[in-house]
């Protein structure tokens, strides 16, 4: 991905405003999976950022819809080496906001990525150019307009194709699905209207 996106903030904290925009920026830790769970034991966590802006609506002291536009980096790196797979998205989640609290916020919804860049080892053919998966998180509030988002990206979309071999003759080869995405953001986010 998203993706990678941390992009959806809590609902606006009270009746005078419902409306809340604001900027959000931090960390990824991304990787990707195969079908069957194939060269899990070759890839290994990909270090990322995000950096995005945020718009929420709340129905009321409870309830809120949030979405976004980030641009966030994905991918794998491969154990024996520095080599890596790279897939930055612009990040579009929509999710569903319940404050717990007045200080603390779940949610969940889903996610659209759109490719900005695609590249890696051994890849045949191009990475998908949309990336669909669900992202849910808990942001808490430790200032009125400062909120930090922990949140988990599941793709859904096997973004490439791999095609190895099963026996000696050429017609001895399957297709397998690559690069699904599995992304764990860590967000500081700022509100400009709360």
């Amino acid at each position: 991905m998203s993706l990678l996106a941390a992009t959806c903030p809590s609902i606006a904290q009270n009746s005078e405003s419902r409306h809340s925009v604001g900027i959000a920026a931090g960390l990824n830790v991304s990787s990707l999976h195969a079908e069957k769970n194939y060269f899990a034991d070759e890839l290994e966590s990909k270090i990322g950022f995000h950096l995005g802006v945020f718009y929420g609506y709340s129905f009321n002291t409870t309830w809120g819809l949030s979405t976004g536009l980030s641009y966030s980096q994905a991918g794998a790196k491969l154990k024996d080496g520095d080599r890596s797979y790279r897939l930055d998205y612009l990040a579009l989640p929509v999710t569903l906001d319940y404050k717990l609290v007045e200080w603390a916020t779940v949610y969940a919804g889903p996610q659209v990525g759109f490719k900005v860049k695609g590249d890696g080892p051994g890849i045949y053919g191009e990475f998908e150019s949309v990336d669909i998966g669900a992202l849910a998180g808990m942001e808490v509030m430790p200032a009125s307009r400062l909120g930090i988002a922990i949140q988990y990206y599941h793709g859904f979309v096997y973004n490439t194709k791999a095609f190895y071999t099963t026996g000696p003759t050429p017609r001895d080869v399957e297709e397998l699905k690559m690069n699904q995405n599995r992304i764990f953001q860590v967000s500081l986010r700022y509100y400009i209207l709360r």
